[in-house]
Order: C-alpha cells, then structure tokens, then sequence
C-alpha cells in the first residue's frame, strides 16, 4: 500500500553540494615587480627585498594570492582562528601569507618566527586602524579579533617593504590562489551566484618616489649623516585593485572557471 501511494506523486530533485574551482593566470609577459633596498635589519633580512605584487608561475602562468569569493553569500565554513606568519626559512623578514582571507568576527593569530621586531599593522577602507601589534620576540604570538569586514591594508611599521592584505567576508564561500594560481571553494549549495576574482593590482603608482628615497637614503648613509636603520623610505602604493566577476551556477559536481588578469 505504501509502494501504491507513492505512485504519480512528483518528488523534487535534490542535488548535493557542489565545488567551484579554476585557475587564474596572468595574460602576456608579467612585469617585474618592485625591488627595494632593506633599511632596518638588513644583516637579518638581506639587503634587497623584491615585493610580491604579482606572483606568477613561469610554467602555468598562474597567479598566487588572488582571492576568490561568492559575492553576496552566507553561511559556509569557518575557523575559529587563521594564521598570519611573519617569517619563515624561505621567507624572512616578510609575511609568509602575502594575502589572507578569512571570516569577520574571527581571530587572526599573528606570529613573529624572524629574531627581530614585526609590527603588524592594518587599516580599514576608511584607512582607519584596525589593529596595530608589536612582536618583539622570536616565536611570539599575537591573536586580534577582526571585527572589519572587506578589504584591510596590512603592513609592518617597521619594515617598509613588508606589505599585504587581509580580506574578511560575512561567509565562509572563499579561497585564495596557490603557488600555481588554482582554487577550490567547496560544499557550495546549488544555486546561481557572482563569482568574484579579487587581486590587489601590480602597477606602482609612486616608483619616482619610492626611487628619490633611496637615492636620498644612500647619500646621507654614505655622508656619515644617518645609519642605514634610520633611512626614512617611501612605501610603495598601487593602482586600483583588480576585480573580475563571472556569473556561474552550481548543481552537482564541480564548475570549472577560469579567470585571466591582463
């Protein structure tokens, strides 16, 4: 009797979450990025720090540290706390995690791996401070709650070349490129949605300043004027970020995208 009842009745279709990945690759040759010389802890850091603006792999042209997100979305996973390094074995004196993504209203655990002083320091769209963190010490850590959502500016205080970003999302829908510029946003539900492709542009808008300084720098060091720590230098500043947007649907299995930054 149950088989029988069940009979004409129409039954909606139920799909299961789905996946978006891709890759995002540059168009044509990618230029050089900024190089700049290291004032404070140079004996540490090098002597020369070049800024990744624009990482691109040579062999699959892909971009690292784009941000993918869903724009407009809710709910999705998220950690209770995300990492932001400031050092390592092949990247000192520099944040390891150029560009993090991550929730609003999470924590963002700050650590200082390099044995010199890191001052983490964001700012908000309104370039107002988010928070502004002094880690002193090898191996000290550091966990603020970001309470600002959308694009924040992070930078060191203490070392002009040390740059990056800290995107935070009402949702868990996001994923930033890798080395080879891939990423995945998994258990999306099905739905039509704005893809968006977020990178933070690689066209200095101040290179004659950031040059003036140095030169400038380098003839009071060798006038015996200043030292090399107290060399007052321009922090380079970019074009509009670059935004591309694709409008996808999900059903079951995974949607491939691909996007291309020129």
């Amino acid at each position: 009797m149950a088989a029988v009842a069940w009979l004409g009745v129409s039954v909606p279709e139920i799909h299961a979450a789905g996946a978006i990945s891709g890759t995002v690759t540059f168009s044509g040759n990618a230029p050089a990025n900024l190089k700049l010389r290291v004032a404070k802890n140079a004996e540490y850091c090098g002597p020369e720090m070049e800024l990744p603006a624009l990482v691109v792999n040579p062999k699959n042209k892909g971009v690292q540290w784009t941000v993918v997100y869903l724009e407009g979305a809710s709910g999705g996973p998220a950690q209770e706390k995300y990492d932001l390094e400031m050092g390592d074995p092949k990247k000192k004196c520099d944040f390891v995690q150029h560009v993090v993504a991550m929730v609003k209203n999470k924590n963002i655990s700050m650590k200082n791996t390099d044995p010199v002083l890191h001052n983490p320091h964001t700012f908000s769209d309104k370039h107002a401070t988010v928070f502004n963190v002094s880690l002193a010490e090898k191996g000290q850590v550091v966990e603020k709650r970001l309470r600002t959502g959308g694009v924040n500016k992070l930078q060191c205080d203490s070392h002009v070349h040390m740059n990056g970003y800290v995107l935070s999302f009402d949702h868990g829908f996001f994923a930033v490129t890798d080395e080879e510029g891939n990423f995945k946003i998994a258990d999306v539900p099905p739905g039509k949605y704005k893809l968006v492709a977020w990178h933070e542009s690689w066209k200095a808008k101040n290179v004659d300043e950031v040059t003036r300084s140095i030169k400038e720098a380098d003839e009071k060091i060798k006038g015996g004027h200043i030292k090399p720590e107290d060399a007052q230098l321009e922090r380079p500043f970019y074009e509009d970020h670059v935004v591309l947007t694709k409008e996808i649907e999900v059903k079951d299995g995974d949607v491939k995208i691909a996007f291309e930054l020129k």
